[in-house]
């Protein structure tokens, strides 16, 4: 049987535990957007430069 110390350890060590999960699962998720966020970005930059190309072979 744990004393109440071992009970406030034990405690402690899963709440850290939980903490670090979070603390993963976040850097995770802002990694996934921020991959997300840069192919977003970069279609847009390829589709203006496709639009203006295009533009500019229709104008001669």
């Amino acid at each position: 049987m744990l004393t109440v110390g071992e009970w406030i350890d034990k405690v402690h060590e899963i709440t850290d535990e939980l903490e670090r999960n979070a603390e993963k699962e976040l850097e995770n998720s802002v990694k996934k957007a921020q991959a997300y966020k840069e192919g977003y970005v970069q279609a847009c930059e390829d589709f203006n430069k496709r639009m203006r190309r295009a533009i500019s072979n229709e104008q001669g």
